[in-house]
């Protein structure tokens, strides 16, 4: 697994969209919260709002809260695009808007 440092300010502007998207001090949990992020069905979703630089809590009202706990009912251990993959059979995505999301969200490494 890729080693982490707590760094809120590397994924949002204030403490309020630390708190939000769930960064914290621990490793695992930032690591799966960093992955989300960087999904192109979470930035999409993200783009809805985002106007500005800046981020807050309000920019995130279109993208879902997930459960990161092993419980979960998506597999945080697989690459980004099989994320983006399972978050499109979650939330029934239909296969027009899938084809926009990827056709117009650039891939984050």
């Amino acid at each position: 697994m890729k080693e982490l440092k707590y760094m809120p300010e590397r994924w949002c502007s204030t403490k309020e969209m630390c708190v939000y998207l769930g960064v914290s001090r621990d490793t695992l949990l930032t690591w799966i919260n960093e992955k989300y992020i960087k999904t192109k069905f979470a930035r999409a979703l993200l783009g809805v709002k985002k106007v500005t630089q800046h981020n807050p809590k309000a920019t995130c009202e279109y993208v879902p809260t997930q459960d990161f706990s092993a419980a979960s009912d998506i597999d945080w251990s697989k690459t980004i695009s099989k994320i983006d993959a399972q978050l499109y059979v979650k939330y029934n995505l239909p296969a027009e808007e899938i084809t926009f999301i990827e056709s117009k969200v650039k891939e984050m490494e």
